[in-house]
């Protein structure tokens, strides 16, 4: 179908009436219970975003279509607010002006920052001068705002009555007194108004217009009252027309038109309530003027003169929620927004596809609808739950009460079947009755032999063939045309028998509760049975056994609605069976009755709103409450559709009706917009960047601590929209677009990193996208100066590396180094070991041969003592040279680890006193005094006597070189323990040294003599007890 036929389809559905009804007005309500801060609404505005702005005597309200958030207008730079809110205006900037009991205050939507406009200058701001025309004394606007508007030079003007007017230009607020007259009387501006050209209006009190005259920047009187009006009057409202009339109302009830232009006088516009109404607001629609009043409001045909009165009305839930209106709104779509004192906002949507509600105040005797059909005179016949039969005439839309019988039909109703000029009618426990001609003779339709103890009648058919098919609680029932009785289907079973439909191959569809559906093939007698189980090898597409209704469309596809199963579309070609659900898009898996319009859509109500459905590409759009639906959950066989396709679907709260045609679709997207971020996880003390705002910024930054977190999106939409669904992706995590219920998309544990949030309100690919970016930053450890950090350490790391490898590698070689000279200086060790043996062998025969004479010669006697000591003397040392040169030979023997120790027990007094004797001439020769200080008693020890002896003797020996006088030998016993001490006045070897004596061949530096090196000798093959080894270790040391 081409755009052109489209069309004018569509407008011959909008010229041609679908029911004779008078056009009703229904009301969405938005109060306390959907967040209202007050019910008293004073002031309403539509700013360029979409958002709609609520003033109240508690607070300004923010309303998306969605959510209301209430914003405390409070300016905390300079500590003043006030949340009785008269007045609202958007600036060309998109800036709110607030009008309050105590001033004006601008609103920043970006930063939600409000400023008092007190005309003073603030810190951050140049200097706002303060001008007073016609008096030289300063004014600040701070008290009672009555309204706030602007020019299309972008002047923003404010009305106080009880200071006059004020213009924010720019930086540069200027005043404008009340007016002075003559006549002393006290006169007030008690409105503005701004014409389509651009001009300032204002009225007086005594009902003088004024106009600006931008050439000496003063207010112009252009009308004089003069007393042709009664005056002094309370003004409630100046608005200016399309053409630049004037329309001022009083709160007494007059109302009047003004052309500026023609000089003449105001004209009264009268309506029935003229003078007799307390009237608080009035706003132009089209040539309709909206007149608010105390006591409803009154809609004004300015042409025809023609007059409705729209009320409150308990029984009507879409009437208006309180007959004291305080402010009429028409926003820039058309669609109008009424505040009231008691009521909170009603809304009045422009779009002229709409739902009409019948409930009680139509006269209907119950909410509960269970049954719908249309007869071809215009009758609605509806079937209520709990009181009995309705006929709505579409015409007159008067309902009356049809009373059937016989009494007991008076049951819960199942359906109500119109065919032709019959009624069928189905009752719990009454069977089923037909009313022929609608109201005339009934008829219980004989199903006693079928029915058993369950008379329970829920569907009703009458085949093409003639044949009646009755759908009970137990049991299938048939009636072959021309017979009396009806008998039951065998082949069905004993199941409850919800839904039959005769397609247009003539097959019986059998819809059950709880069993699946059949299917009846006249031309062969067979039944095929459908069922749902999930254990099936081959299964038939249903998701549920519980089938509530069935139809065909115009494509010809059979297509059945179950309880808790979706849609099915019947699969000729393989049996089967389509299914479209929650999955698939729909907003309930629970489905009732489905129509089918003239352009192939699907209609159908749900336990979660009504669904438009286009078979051909699977799209779908819910209707819910916010688009003016009564209720959201509807009700078994109550759908229907008159002969001008008008739709009518019942459920638990009364009926809808509505022309599918005028439901056409839109090309206007609106914009998605990020109004709020809250956080999951703030840690105390994190920040987080881009947070504030009506509408958020472009990009918002997050600590890493901040990284679980839920985005409110909103799409600001009014009137009967059709509910769609928000999409979102998280790019680059997923490139697939996800739906969310609802306006909240939360994420949980992202990445540090970018991310870039998109998402659009609606399904296809002309849908605007939205783009948020969003930053993780990485934690502490994570961040730019860690990695610089740790890039510094992991450099001086390596530093610290090569240097220790450095060092690491010198050390190798100096113990390579170390090891070679340690190599070499055993070499020569051993070199100098062996020159001594070598020595050794050869000194000990000359030292033989010279003992010996000596040995004759003491043999033979001298008589002179003194040469007889010095021989023994000379004797002695022969034979000690003797025992050194054997003792050089042990020293060869011990490095090659081939000397054998001698064990015994000997005396150690003996011994040190054999020794001393031994040094005593020495001492003599040399001037040396030495001391023995040795106990006569014998003390036993058991070692090595010879290796013990070389000690002592090595001992003496240092003691006679290096002393220079004294010499002290003291042997002492504790304990099991002998200790021998030799000790002298001579010079110390230093306490490094004192670690080096042990060293082969070690010679000290400290004086010009080389000194001995017997100590590393007489060290070395000593094998004693562990105590006397330490002690005679400690007397080396000591002795040094």
């Amino acid at each position: 179908m081409n755009r052109f036929v489209l069309t004018l389809l569509v407008l011959l559905a909008v010229m041609l009436p679908a029911y004779s009804v008078d056009k009703k007005y229904s009301f969405k309500h938005i109060n306390s219970a959907d967040g209202l801060s007050a019910s008293n609404v004073k002031c309403i505005l539509r700013d360029s975003r979409g958002f709609m702005w609520f003033g109240t005597k508690n607070g300004l309200n923010l309303y998306d279509g969605m959510d209301i958030e209430r914003l405390k207008c409070f300016d905390y730079v300079r500590k003043h607010g006030n949340d009785n809110i008269g007045a609202l205006y958007e600036d060309k900037t998109g800036k709110i002006w607030i009008g309050t009991d105590r001033g004006v205050f601008r609103f920043d939507p970006d930063d939600v920052r409000f400023k008092f406009m007190d005309g003073e200058a603030s810190p951050s701001e140049s200097n706002i001068e303060a001008k007073k025309i016609g008096n030289s004394n300063t004014e600040s606007p701070n008290n009672y705002v009555l309204r706030i508007l602007g020019d299309a030079a972008g002047n923003v003007w404010v009305l106080i009555p009880t200071q006059g007017i004020f213009r924010f230009k720019g930086d540069k607020v200027d005043f404008f007194s009340n007016p002075k007259t003559s006549d002393n009387k006290q006169h007030v501006y008690t409105d503005i108004a701004v014409s389509p050209t651009g001009e300032i209006y204002a009225v007086s009190n005594y009902l003088d217009i004024y106009v600006h005259n931008s050439r000496d920047d003063r207010f112009r009187k252009v009308f004089s009252n003069d007393g042709l009006l009664p005056a002094p009057s309370s003004l409630t409202k100046m608005i200016s027309d399309q053409d630049g009339d004037l329309f001022f109302a009083t709160l007494d009830g007059y109302i009047y038109s003004y052309n500026p232009h023609k000089n003449g006088y105001p004209q009264l516009i009268d309506f029935s309530k003229t003078g007799k109404v307390y009237l608080r607001d009035i706003a132009l629609f089209d040539d309709d003027l909206w007149i608010g009043t105390h006591n409803g409001l009154r809609i004004l045909d300015l042409l025809s003169g023609s007059e409705k009165e729209l009320r409150e009305n308990a029984l009507d839930p879409f009437s208006l929620s309180d007959n004291s209106l305080s402010v009429i709104y028409r926003d820039y779509e058309g669609h109008a927004w009424i505040g009231t004192m008691f009521g909170g906002v009603d809304f009045l949507s422009n779009n002229p596809f709409r739902f009409d509600v019948f409930g009680r105040e139509y006269g209907l005797s119950s909410m509960r609808i269970r049954g719908l059909d249309v007869s071809d005179d215009g009758k609605l016949w509806i079937g209520t739950e709990n009181n009995g039969l309705n006929l709505l005439d579409l015409n007159t839309g008067s309902v009356s009460h049809p009373v059937v019988s016989p009494a007991k039909s008076s049951g819960v109703m199942h359906f109500v079947d119109v065919i032709g000029n019959d009624v069928y009618l189905g009752f719990t426990h009454s069977s089923v009755l037909k009313v022929r001609g609608g109201i005339g003779k009934t008829e219980i339709l004989p199903i006693d032999s079928v029915a058993g103890n369950d008379r329970s009648g829920y569907c009703y058919l009458l085949d093409s063939s003639g044949n009646e098919w009755l759908g009970l609680g137990g049991a299938l029932a048939k009636r072959k045309k021309g017979e009396t009785g009806f008998l039951k289907v065998e082949d069905t079973g004993s199941n409850w028998i919800f839904a039959l439909f005769e397609d247009s191959h003539r097959n019986i569809w059998i819809g059950t509760m709880g069993n699946g559906l059949w299917k009846y093939t006249p031309s062969s007698g067979k039944f095929r049975n459908y069922s749902y189980d999930d254990g099936e090898i081959k299964p038939t597409g249903l998701r549920s056994n519980s089938i509530s209704s069935i139809m065909q469309d115009s494509k010809g596809n059979v297509w059945v609605s179950t309880d808790r199963g979706g849609l099915s579309k019947y699969n000729e070609a393989k049996d089967d069976f389509i299914t479209f659900g929650i999955e698939e898009g729909l907003p309930d898996d629970v489905v009732y009755n489905v129509l089918e319009d003239s352009n192939g859509f699907l209609w159908f109500g749900t336990n979660k709103g009504l669904v438009k459905f286009n078979p051909d590409n699977s799209f779908i759009k819910v209707f819910s409450i916010n688009d003016g639906l009564p209720f959201n959950e509807f009700s078994y066989n109550s759908a229907a559709a008159d002969k001008s396709g008008i739709f009518y679907f019942g459920g638990n709260n009364g009926i809808i009706a509505f022309n599918p045609l005028l439901d056409v679709p839109g090309k206007q997207h609106h914009p998605v917009y990020f109004t709020n971020v809250s956080l999951l996880d703030l840690a105390e003390g994190s920040d987080a960047e881009g947070l504030e705002g009506v509408t958020l910024g472009k990009s918002i930054t997050l600590p890493s601590t901040c990284a679980s977190f839920r985005v409110t999106v909103s799409s600001p939409e009014y009137g009967v929209s059709g509910q769609r669904f928000f999409y979102y992706r998280l790019l680059p995590v997923g490139q697939e677009w996800t739906r969310i219920d609802g306006n909240k998309i939360t994420f949980a544990n992202l990445a540090s990193g970018d991310y870039r949030l998109e998402v659009r309100y609606g399904d296809g690919e002309d849908v605007p996208v939205s783009e948020l970016r969003i930053r993780i930053l990485p934690p502490w450890w994570r961040s730019t100066w860690a990695i610089l950090a740790y890039l510094i350490i992991a450099l001086m790391a390596v530093v610290l590396l090569v240097i220790w490898l450095q060092l690491r590698n010198k050390k190798k070689i100096n113990q390579r180094e170390q090891a070679y000279a340690a190599e070499k200086e055993r070499e020569l060790y051993r070199d100098k070991v062996e020159f001594f043996t070598t020595i050794a062998h050869e000194i000990r025969t000359p030292l033989s041969l010279i003992d010996i004479p000596l040995e004759a010669i003491e043999e033979n006697g001298i008589d002179d003592p003194k040469t007889s000591d010095y021989l023994k003397v000379m004797r002695q040392n022969t034979w000690r040279l003797l025992h050194l040169s054997r003792e050089l030979l042990d020293f060869g023997k011990l490095d090659s680890h081939m000397l054998i120790t001698k064990k015994e027990f000997f005396d150690m007094s003996a011994l040190v006193s054999e020794t001393a004797e031994r040094f005593g001439p020495a001492m003599d020769l040399n001037g040396k005094d030495l001391e023995v200080d040795v106990s006569n008693e014998k003390l036993m020890v058991f070692s090595d006597k010879e290796a013990v002896t070389k000690i002592l003797s090595n001992l003496f020996n240092n003691a006679l070189k290096y002393a220079s006088k004294n010499i002290r030998v003291v042997l002492k016993e504790s304990e099991g323990i002998v200790a021998v001490s030799v000790s002298s006045d001579g010079t110390k070897i230093t306490e490094k040294e004192r670690n080096l004596i042990f060293e082969p061949f070690y010679q000290s530096e400290g004086n010009a003599e080389k000194k001995t090196v017997s100590v590393s000798v007489c060290h070395s093959p000593v094998s004693l007890p562990p105590c006397l080894v330490a002690t005679l270790c400690w007397i080396m040391m000591t002795a040094c």
